[in-house]
């Protein structure tokens, strides 16, 4: 298995950063490109005042199965690697676990390490494929 960035016939080209130098390594385009999707994904202001809620959120079974008929069984796996066809053909011996696990999660206001880890990869997907905002971010997970 090969360690990203560390390949020897790096994919993408070079990468003009915001300040119209260029970069051609794939240790300086991997930091262009954290840069770039961590500006994305950044939360504005952490000093903002959270409102309290005053209702409990509760998941319902019929809702979750109701979801897991509508899975697209043409996609591919995700990262925990269960098929979707198997998600959509088991979804009444599913549902009521997945809702137990849902409802505990938010109960708890604790979520599986898993769900909050994601491998991703720069994808290009419009303008030169030099220019480091041209590209979004795929879960690989």
């Amino acid at each position: 298995m090969q360690q990203q960035g560390l390949l020897q016939d790096d994919s993408l080209p070079p990468l003009t950063k915001p300040d119209k130098t260029t970069v051609i390594t794939s240790e300086e385009k991997d930091q262009v490109l954290a840069a770039y999707f961590a500006s994305k994904m950044s939360v504005p202001d952490l000093d903002l005042i959270r409102p309290s809620l005053h209702y409990t959120l509760n998941i319902k079974v019929d809702k979750v199965k109701k979801i897991l008929y509508q899975v697209d069984t043409n996609k591919a796996m995700g990262g925990d690697q269960i098929s979707p066809r198997m998600l959509k053909g088991c979804a009444d011996q599913l549902a009521e676990p997945l809702c137990r696990l849902f409802n505990n999660c938010l109960q708890r206001k604790q979520w599986p390490c898993f769900w909050k880890s994601a491998r991703v990869a720069a994808i290009h997907k419009k303008s030169a494929a030099t220019h480091f905002d041209g590209y979004r971010l795929l879960n690989e997970k």
